[in-house]
């Protein structure tokens, strides 16, 4: 869960100290790190100022004094609490993708899906970056989770706004209407103009599923507002209204039974937005509802070809590789469930052969109804490598730890660890002697054991 808090308009220097205390609030929904994007008057190219921690890491830094030199016309404010993504700076909010510079709270199930998504540490990234290569339009279509995003597009000078029923947003105006404001939570709005003696109209929150924008003028003016539905068509698996029973269409009528006593399984309705009077949308986690059940057909197939289409995780936060049959003999979805800290990006695109479990597993949840299969972890190797040269069990034989404990390919092994941080040897990551720091510096088994160093080298694991 990050915050997302803002102003717009005719900015002066005691609104400035609403968007300061807004910010601290906002601090409660993310301690990682801070960002804020500063667009002045007359400039439409934003300053970005981040900081790792709390607000105060920011607000009491010099960077911050001198972005915030002369009058603004803009303020967007995040507060992140880190889902994916190391902590540090260059993984803070905002981000700035050609014309569009914006924050995001929520967490994609599908960063890999976006447009060359694999590249980015945080799936705010790939979703910023598919809004500019892509539009707006076409990000949401394929995006698929949870999202409240403010934007600046600044060929346009435009300020933008959207979030799904995933995540909230409320905004309000001062009297006057000149200046408009935003915070992740309706509360913090009120605390933050009250505090410093702002009167302000009732706090509304933003309707789901709709873009606003709205054109922000040279010294702040405030445009009309456009509105347009954008809504995600995303979902990873497909109805099961589209299958007919049988393994090339789905699981079996065992299956297709427990799926439709799972769908009787009543679903909260999300809360009409749009007016002051309506209550908060909750932010919940999706629930799903699991089904395991016997299935014919695929389930219990043997050295299925499978393609590795995204790494992702699941209601319960456990991580996967999503797979689909490689020969397109089956629509099905497949899951290849890996031990924790073990699953890597660098298997995307790469097939493999698997054996399918013996069972079907449905589910309910507001991305959808519908199943998938498990694929043996114990049975998998990569394809097109000889069985003898790679044991059938031994699935990731040309891939070694990082000091993250995530399997990476062997070349990028020997690229970053490849020798000795201390005496410069060349490190074999088959001849498991070597330990890391914490930061990812790699030094040799000799090195370690060396009487002399042992009181120089930093913390090894």
């Amino acid at each position: 869960m990050c915050g997302i808090v803002g102003m717009a308009g005719n900015i002066t220097t005691q609104k400035e100290k609403v968007f300061k205390t807004l910010l601290i609030l906002d601090s409660l929904r993310g301690e990682d790190s801070t960002g804020v994007a500063v667009v002045k008057r007359n400039v439409a190219t934003p300053e970005i100022v981040k900081a790792v921690g709390n607000p105060f890491e920011l607000l009491d830094s010099k960077t911050y004094d001198k972005a915030m030199m002369g009058f603004q016309r803009v303020l967007i404010g995040h507060n992140r609490y880190a889902t994916t993504g190391q902590v540090n700076k260059k993984n803070a909010h905002p981000f700035t993708f050609g014309n569009i510079t914006g924050v995001h709270n929520g967490t994609l199930n599908n960063k890999n899906g976006l447009h060359e998504g694999y590249k980015f540490d945080v799936d705010s990234q790939a979703l910023l970056n598919h809004i500019d290569v892509h539009g707006l339009k076409d990000a949401i279509n394929k995006a698929g989770g949870a999202w409240a995003l403010v934007w600046w597009n600044e060929e346009e000078s435009t300020l933008n706004f959207l979030r799904n029923k995933e995540r909230t947003l409320y905004m309000c105006y001062e009297h006057g209407g000149d200046t408009v404001y935003w915070a992740s939570e309706e509360w913090m709005l009120r605390i933050a103009l009250s505090r410093n003696n702002i009167k302000y109209s009732e706090p509304f929150p933003v309707d789901e599923d709709t873009h606003f924008k709205v054109t922000i003028g040279p010294i702040g003016q405030l445009a009309d507002w456009d509105e347009e539905e954008v809504k995600s068509s995303y979902n990873p698996f497909p109805s099961v209204q589209n299958y007919r029973p049988g393994w090339n269409n789905g699981p079996g009528p065992q299956a297709q039974t427990a799926l439709s006593q799972a769908t009787q399984t009543p679903t909260s309705t999300p809360t009409k937005t749009g007016s002051s009077s309506s209550p908060a949308t909750s932010e919940k986690k999706t629930q799903l509802t699991v089904v395991k059940s016997a299935s014919g057909g695929y389930a219990g197939r043997k050295q299925r070809r499978l393609r590795c289409v995204s790494l992702t995780s699941d209601e319960n936060s456990a991580q996967y590789i999503h797979c689909v049959d490689a020969n397109n003999e089956t629509t099905c979805h497949i899951r290849l469930y890996i031990n924790r800290n073990t699953c890597d990006k660098s298997m995307v695109g790469k097939e493999i052969l698997a054996d399918i479990a013996d069972s079907a597993y449905t589910f309910q949840g507001v991305s959808g109804t519908g199943f998938y299969y498990k694929a043996v972890y114990s049975s998998v190797r990569l394809a097109d490598v000889k069985k003898e040269e790679v044991g059938v069990t031994d699935a990731f034989a040309n891939f070694y730890q990082n000091h993250k404990g995530v399997l990476i390919e062997k070349h990028s092994w020997e690229k970053q660890y490849g020798e000795c941080a201390s005496c410069g040897t060349a490190i074999d990551p088959e001849h498991n002697t070597h330990k890391f720091t914490r930061e990812g510096v790699v030094v040799c088994g000799a090195c370690i054991n060396d009487p002399q160093l042992s009181g120089l080298l930093p913390h090894l694991h």
